[in-house]
């Protein structure tokens, strides 16, 4: 293959091209991406980016249409490379595989997380007369998640969709402890 072949560009693409089809697919291919996948697309990452690498080092030499700056391959290691490629998933199959399976880690890691707590902090109305100060910590996290933890028993606590709106005439307690755990 061409080193513009490799880099997807045409031959008299600029260096500012050369460099951005490199970075592009660097990224795309880099090994670091692929530590926790399968040894055959560790090798094959590898082999792309050591394949990109040289590609890269040929075309910004300014000479990328020549053909004595042509990548070699040896026949035989590329004939082992599209055997064990057959055998295994495609590249693009195995990057699917490994998104859904970190969707479903997340959803099953939220599950057990909802299924860890007691559910719902308890409402009360507030006090006439206030003891103490106010507690609001976690209240950023709060807003974001509808869920706070307890300090005292490290649960995790769901509010309820309008606590902001009921902030003002109630406070909510842990459903483990019964411990304060947001009022204003």
């Amino acid at each position: 293959m061409k080193p513009w072949e490799v880099l997807g560009i045409t031959p008299k693409a600029t260096r500012a091209e050369i460099t951005t089809a490199y970075r592009t697919l660097a990224y795309i291919f880099h090994p670091d991406r692929f530590g926790d996948a399968p040894a055959p697309v560790q090798e094959e990452a590898q082999r792309r980016m050591a394949q990109l690498n040289k590609a890269y080092d040929l075309a910004k030499r300014g000479r990328p249409d020549e053909v004595s700056y042509s990548i070699q391959t040896d026949e035989r290691a590329a004939a082992e490379r599209e055997r064990v490629a057959a055998a295994q998933p495609a590249w693009q199959d195995v990057v699917r595989q490994r998104a859904r399976d970190e969707a479903k880690a997340k959803e099953e890691r939220e599950n057990r997380e909802r299924a860890m707590t007691n559910g719902q902090a308890l409402t009360r109305p507030k006090p006439r007369v206030r003891q103490g100060p106010s507690v609001m910590a976690g209240s950023g996290e709060a807003v974001h998640t509808g869920k706070l933890p307890c300090r005292g028993c490290k649960s995790i606590q769901w509010l309820p969709d309008n606590w902001r709106e009921m902030l003002d005439s109630t406070d909510f307690y842990c459903s483990v402890c019964q411990r304060l755990i947001l009022s204003r």
